[in-house]
């Protein structure tokens, strides 16, 4: 299960280089631009990421997309596609 969640950081690593889509220290977590429309465009298309104050309630909102070792890498394409459709990423 380790290799499979490396190998899925990897991948989407691979697929978010040079964009808005930060990766902080490798970890199975993946910063993306702030913004209700994002959260919302996603869940549209049957996307749920991590969105909610950190690190006290009054902070600004963070979005993140969470990698586990059961994700497919059909699942990170897809996602990145969402996020080139909506304009994070580029083509």
């Amino acid at each position: 299960m380790h290799r499979s969640l490396q190998q899925n950081i990897a991948f989407l690593l691979h697929l978010t280089a040079n964009t808005a889509v930060h990766n902080p220290h490798g970890l199975p977590m993946f910063i993306l631009p702030p913004g209700e429309a994002l959260v919302q465009y996603l869940q549209e298309r049957d996307v749920i990421i991590s969105s909610f104050a950190y690190p006290q309630p009054h902070s600004p909102v963070i979005n993140r997309a969470v990698v586990s070792a059961l994700h497919l890498q059909e699942d990170m394409a897809t996602l990145h596609r969402f996020l080139q459709e909506f304009g994070v990423t580029k083509a």
